[in-house]
């Protein structure tokens, strides 16, 4: 397994910066948020100069871009939302196609007011479907996170299979499936072997809004995790997720803090 970061750890860095750190620590990948007005420049309104110097400078960092993290949400009822959505969905999915990234990081999003969960992920599904065809014409695929309706895994499941296109897979955010009682037999049955991405971190699981705290301080059984992943073939990214203080003082504590705990974690896993 592969070790990355999303740019919310340090979302005043410019890419040059960004890079620089990841490379210097010894990360190997890192997923940038879009959608955030993070200071790494990749938007969907990069030029094409912009895109092939963006490649350019992460080949020369030998820092893959894993993953690009979006906010496009797949919940939508209305022909004027699902409309947009696509046209949305198209757009990154040129940006992932122009950088070399293999993914993009996407949401079911919420509920509608008056849709019922079997219509939200039945929404979803035909949503994700008509989205699979553009990324696989795109060389690209979406992997929709446990997140948000689908926290846990059997719903995030219901879509993937409902829409039965091999350019949709997951996205397992470690900490809000485990958090809502699901256990790992449930979780791991529901995601099978389409695990393509991972956002990692731990977490206290405690009652009210779930949050993120250093490795350690938390309940996540994560080295439990790492092995059922191995199980399931996963070998790629390990990437963290994570918001202003977190998990240190400072960007470049939190940063040396994920990698190193990480590591620790794969070895007490013997995970490779």
């Amino acid at each position: 397994m592969k070790i990355a970061f999303m740019t919310f750890a340090c979302p005043e860095w410019e890419l040059s910066e960004v890079l620089g750190t990841a490379c210097e620590l010894g990360y190997d990948g890192l997923e940038p948020r879009l959608d955030s007005q993070h200071r790494h420049g990749i938007e969907v309104d990069l030029s094409s100069a912009g895109r092939a110097a963006v490649k350019r400078q992460a080949a020369d960092s030998d820092i893959a871009l894993c993953c690009l993290a979006t906010s496009l949400q797949y919940i939508k009822v209305t022909p004027g939302d699902r409309a947009k959505l696509l046209d949305d969905t198209k757009a990154r999915l040129a940006l992932a196609h122009d950088l070399g990234v293999p993914g993009l990081r996407v949401f079911a999003g919420g509920l509608p007011q008056g849709t019922s969960l079997d219509d939200g992920l039945a929404a979803a599904a035909e949503n994700l479907r008509s989205a699979g065809e553009l990324a696989q014409q795109a060389g690209v695929e979406l992997w929709l996170e446990t997140h948000d309706t689908v926290c846990q895994a059997v719903h995030a499941a219901q879509i993937v299979e409902a829409c039965a296109h091999p350019a949709v897979n997951f996205n397992y955010d470690v900490m809000h499936p485990y958090r809502l009682g699901e256990d790992l037999d449930t979780t791991f049955a529901a995601l099978g072997d389409r695990i393509r991405h991972c956002h990692w971190h731990d977490a206290p699981c405690a009652e009210g809004q779930p949050f993120i705290c250093r490795f350690g301080e938390g309940a996540l059984p994560l080295v439990e995790m790492l092995r059922r992943l191995q199980a399931k073939g996963f070998s790629g990214y390990l990437s963290g997720e994570w918001f202003n203080d977190q998990l240190g003082a400072t960007p470049g504590d939190s940063l040396a803090h994920y990698l190193t705990a990480t590591l620790e974690l794969l070895a007490a896993a013997e995970v490779a």
